[in-house]
């Protein structure tokens, strides 16, 4: 079971998608030519991230929630991919990106963290108790939604 669509696709500049999946790699794909896996743009080896969820982006980078953390992958270079960084060692949901910080939360051990988008520094860690599976925060108007067991969090200036 590769699940190369565990991950969802996320839409880049230019017209072009990031695909994960289960097995670890990161596909950079023109969706206007039907390449499938092998006639990728580029592709790269996540080493050992089990990938099951959205990922978020902003240029040049796409923030892929892994099994024992999240990286961030640099999607920015002409034919070229390359991870950027990795965090600590979390059970990474679905990441979202406000208020200038990558937010995950970690829903084996019910933490919820912000992260610097730059360098995958932790700036936050909260404790918000027992999480679903694929869980992921939410913002609008200067808040983050962060849904915990039968809780909805609300953290505002976010």
């Amino acid at each position: 079971d590769l699940g190369r669509g565990s991950g969802g696709q996320s839409r880049l500049d230019a017209g072009r998608v990031f695909q994960v999946g289960k097995e670890g790699t990161g596909y950079l794909r023109d969706p206007g030519h039907r390449c499938g896996i092998g006639g990728q743009l580029a592709a790269v080896s996540l080493r050992g991230c089990y990938s099951i969820g959205a990922t978020a982006y902003r240029a040049p980078l796409v923030y892929v929630p892994c099994d024992h953390g999240m990286k961030a992958v640099d999607v920015g270079g002409k034919g070229v991919i390359k991870v950027r960084w990795t965090t600590l060692d979390i059970r990474s949901g679905s990441p979202i990106i406000a208020g200038g910080m990558v937010w995950s939360i970690d829903f084996e051990r019910g933490y919820l963290y912000a992260f610097d988008p730059r360098d995958g520094s932790v700036v936050l860690r909260s404790n918000v108790g027992v999480s679903q599976h694929f869980v992921s925060p939410s913002a609008s108007n200067g808040r983050l939604f962060v849904p915990a067991g039968n809780w909805l969090l609300v953290y505002s200036g976010v």
